[in-house]
C-alpha cells in the first residue's frame, strides 16, 4: 500500500472520536471497516499492531476477536493513548473486555537548550551495515516488544535524519541509542545497555552523545516514551532535563 493511501486511512481514523493511529507502520497486513469505525493491521517494527478509529469503543471490542480469527490467530497489539486520567478510564474499560495492558508508557519532553554542561562523546560510533545482526541480537535481549524492524535497519544506517549510536565492550556491542530527528524534534526511539554493564553510566553517556548529534542536525527539542514503572530510566531522563508531559500516556494491550 502506498504511503498516500496510508495517510488517507489515518485521516479517516482521526475523524472518529476515539482513535489511535500514531507512529509508523512499515507494512499493511489488512484493513477492516466495521460500521462506525475503521481499523488497519500492520507492522510496527517487527510487531503486528492494530491502528484504529471508532465512534464508540464497543465497535473496537466487537472487532478484535474477528480480526484475530481472520489473521489465523495472529498475536497483535493495540494502544490507547491520551491524558493520564483518560487513559486510566480507557484501561478500566478495556480490561473489562479481558485484555490487560502489557505496559503503560508516559511521554517525556525537553528543549535541547536545557541540556547543560560538556557533552562527552565517548567511544561511540554510528551503526554500520556489518554490525546490524549484532545490534539486533542485543536489541532483542533488551526489548521484548516494539523493536526496529530488520528491514528498516539498513535505512537507519544510511538516513541523514535518523541514526543509531553504539559502543563496543570486550569486542561486542554493549549499548545503543536510536534517534529519529524530524521537524526540529529528536525522537528517542530506544536506549539500551547490556545487562552486565548496567549502573556504569553508559545510558547517560549514550543519551548525551545522541542528543549532541541530534542538535547538530537542527533538533531543538526531544521526546521519548518510557515505561511508567521504570523509575531508574525516568530518573535518568529527568536528570537530563526531560519533564513528563501530562498529555502523553499510552497503554499497550496484547490480543
Amino acid at each position: 500500500m502506498e504511503k498516500m493511501d496510508i495517510d488517507r486511512l489515518v485521516k479517516r481514523m482521526q475523524g472518529f472520536s476515539e482513535h489511535f493511529c500514531y507512529g509508523e507502520l512499515s507494512r499493511i497486513l489488512a484493513t477492516y471497516t466495521p460500521e462506525g469505525g475503521i481499523m488497519v493491521l500492520g507492522m510496527t517494527g517487527e510487531d503486528p499492531e492494530l491502528w484504529w478509529g471508532v465512534e464508540d469503543l464497543k465497535t473496537l471490542q466487537k472487532a478484535l476477536p474477528g480480526i484475530k480469527k481472520d489473521q489465523g490467530n495472529l498475536n497483535f497489539i493495540f494502544r490507547y493513548a491520551g491524558e493520564w486520567e483518560r487513559v486510566q478510564k480507557g484501561m478500566e474499560t478495556i480490561s473489562g473486555w479481558g485484555y490487560e495492558p502489557r505496559n503503560v508508557n508516559v511521554g517525556y519532553f525537553t528543549k535541547l537548550a536545557n541540556q547543560g554542561g560538556e557533552i562527552n562523546s565517548g567511544p561511540f560510533h554510528l551503526l554500520p551495515h556489518q554490525e546490524i545482526a549484532e545490534f539486533k541480537k542485543l536489541e532483542e535481549e533488551i526489548f521484548p516488544d516494539l523493536k526496529i524492524a530488520s528491514a528498516e535497519l539498513p535505512g537507519w544506517c544510511e538516513d541523514q535524519n535518523r541514526f543509531i549510536l553504539v559502543f563496543r565492550d570486550g569486542g561486542e556491542i554493549g549499548g545503543f541509542v536510536a534517534i529519529n530527528t524530524e521537524a526540529g524534534c529528536a525522537f528517542v526511539r530506544s536506549l539500551g545497555v547490556s545487562s552486565h554493564l548496567g549502573g556504569q553510566g553508559w545510558g547517560r553517556k549514550l543519551m548525551q552523545a545522541g542528543l549532541d548529534r541530534a542538535r547538530s542536525k537542527g533538533a531543538v527539542s526531544s521526546f521519548l516514551w518510557v515505561d511508567k514503572d521504570n523509575s531508574r530510566a525516568r530518573k535518568l531522563y529527568e536528570s537530563l532535563g526531560y519533564e513528563q508531559d501530562p498529555k502523553e500516556t499510552e497503554a499497550v494491550f496484547g490480543v
